[in-house]
C-alpha cells in the first residue's frame, strides 16, 4: 500500500534470502509516487493498531503470496522498521498493482542495481557483512 486512508506513517521492510545469500527485491511501478523504477525490499505502511511484525508479514503475502516466518528486527529507522525473515514458503505470485518485476540478487548485483535508500546497508546487516 502507498499510505492512504487507515495506514499509519510507520514502515515495515523485510529482507528474504535465500539459500544462495541473494535478496528477494521487487521493482517498483513506474508510476509509483515514491523511488519508480527503484529495486525495493518487499514491505509497506502499517495499518492503525497494527504491530510492526504482522505488517511486515501482511504486506509481504499481499506483494509476493510469500508466507514469511522467523522474524528478526534488523533496524528501526525513523519511522521505517527492518525485518529478515529467516523463513519463508508459498508459491511466489507478485502483485502487479505496486510491482513490475521481481528478481533475487546478490548484493553485488543490488549494489549496481538502482536501488532504494538503505537497501544495500540492511541486506549487508542481514548476511553480517556490515554492523549498525
Amino acid at each position: 500500500m502507498e499510505g492512504g486512508d487507515g495506514d499509519a506513517d510507520e514502515v515495515t521492510k523485510v529482507v528474504i534470502l535465500n539459500d544462495d545469500n541473494k535478496v528477494l527485491v521487487l521493482k517498483r511501478n513506474d508510476d509509483s509516487k515514491w523511488k519508480p523504477g527503484c529495486w525495493d525490499l518487499p514491505g509497506g505502511h502499517l495499518k492503525i493498531g497494527e504491530s510492526e511484525e504482522d505488517a511486515a508479514k501482511r504486506e509481504t503475502k499481499e506483494e509476493t503470496n510469500l508466507d514469511i516466518d522467523d522474524l528478526v528486527k534488523l533496524k528501526v529507522d525513523g519511522r521505517l522498521t527492518f525485518f529478515q525473515a529467516k523463513k519463508h514458503s508459498g508459491d511466489f505470485k507478485l502483485d502487479l498493482s505496486e510491482n513490475s518485476e521481481w528478481e533475487w540478487l546478490s548484493v553485488e548485483e543490488l549494489e549496481d542495481a538502482d536501488h532504494t535508500p538503505n537497501s544495500i546497508k540492511i541486506v549487508k546487516m542481514a548476511l553480517n557483512l556490515e554492523d549498525e
